[in-house]
């Protein structure tokens, strides 16, 4: 495993919740994710899809994800 990774995996969840917290609530943390977003509009999709089948498969109401997905 990558050093990177063992130093995800040994951080306790809820310090790992809030620095990624930080990050996306952060002006680099939006423009970043949206380069990469756009980096694979394929991948993207799919992504959106199984999430949308995943909420319909569940019968949870999810209001903010079928805002998100334009599911209303």
């Amino acid at each position: 495993m990558p050093a990177s990774q063992q130093v995800v995996a040994s951080t306790p969840v809820f310090l790992l919740a809030w620095v990624l917290r930080l990050f996306c609530n952060s002006r680099i943390g939006e423009v970043g994710a949206a380069w990469h977003a756009q980096q694979a509009p394929d991948e993207m999709q799919a992504l959106a899809d199984d999430l949308r089948a995943a909420v319909i498969r569940s019968g949870v109401l999810a209001p903010a994800i079928r805002k998100g997905l334009d599911m209303n």
